[in-house]
């Protein structure tokens, strides 16, 4: 009898470790997990950032080439106006470039 309890006290032990170990791997495992995906959702937010600012920067480029060649109609293109006449395209281009001086 003896024997036979120190076998299945041999078991449990054996059994306890065995669930520690799956617990402590599962954790781990879990860590990992959280990790990956928050490295990928950082990469993701970092792309959408990047592909923000180069519309950004696309949008602005084409409002400075439209500036620049209704600017540049302007004068090549302009005839002596009267003061009046002149402010109205100055008010034209304002008004078509709000945010812009």
């Amino acid at each position: 009898m003896n024997k036979d309890q120190s076998r299945l006290s041999l078991m449990l032990e054996q059994a306890e470790e065995d669930t520690w170990q799956a617990s402590k791997r599962k954790e781990e495992d879990k860590q990992v997990r959280r990790k990956e995906v928050s490295q990928k959702l950082r990469a993701v937010f970092v792309k959408d950032k990047k592909n923000e600012s180069r519309e950004q920067e696309k949008k602005r480029m084409e409002q400075a080439s439209a500036r620049a060649v209704l600017s540049t109609l302007l004068k090549e293109y302009r005839k002596p106006m009267d003061s009046a006449f002149e402010k109205k395209h100055e008010e034209l281009i304002k008004k078509a470039f709000p945010n812009q001086n």
